[in-house]
């Protein structure tokens, strides 16, 4: 790649990033799970692709206080773990916003395989231009976007970039 720009670096990194659909899925098989078997409660084992997994989450449930009612923007959603996570927990429904087209549709497949779709979707698209409506969400959710954010020391914790 000669010279991309910020935000075609940061799709490049996780268009190879070691944690993708197809090394989850190969995880929960090695577990003796098939892909039929497969509920957010396997998945969560494997989905967690942020500092302090699914302990952190339960942590912005608490503070949140999240309810089916609701519906959670997560932010550089990545795989969709946190997603997936907070629509089980929760039954609210979730939205996951990523840069990057190859983790949008692991998430997707990971969200299918996990019966989850009907709560949970995923949108390909940059947090620093959210393609929503303004207070479409009760909650938004970033577990690690600033070290990727091209813009990172411009962006505000209200739309920081993936």
């Amino acid at each position: 790649m000669m010279n991309p720009s910020p935000l075609q670096a940061v799709e490049h990194f996780y268009d190879f990033h070691p944690i993708s659909a197809d090394q989850i899925f190969q995880a929960v098989a090695a577990r003796q799970i098939a892909r039929e078997d497969i509920t957010q409660a396997v998945l969560s084992a494997h989905d967690q692709d942020h500092y302090g997994g699914t302990d952190a989450v339960d942590r912005l449930l608490g503070l949140a206080a999240i309810t089916a009612d609701d519906h959670v923007l997560d932010v550089c959603a990545g795989m969709g773990g946190p997603a997936r996570y907070i629509a089980w927990k929760t039954g609210c429904r979730v939205t996951g916003l990523d840069l990057t087209a190859s983790r949008v549709a692991g998430a997707q497949a990971l969200t299918e395989a996990a019966r989850l779709a009907a709560q949970v979707d995923f949108v390909h698209g940059n947090a620093l231009a959210m393609p929503f409506a303004p207070a479409q969400f009760f909650v938004s959710s970033a577990k690690k976007p600033m070290p990727t954010s091209p813009t990172k020391a411009s962006s505000s914790p209200s739309a920081p970039g993936c």
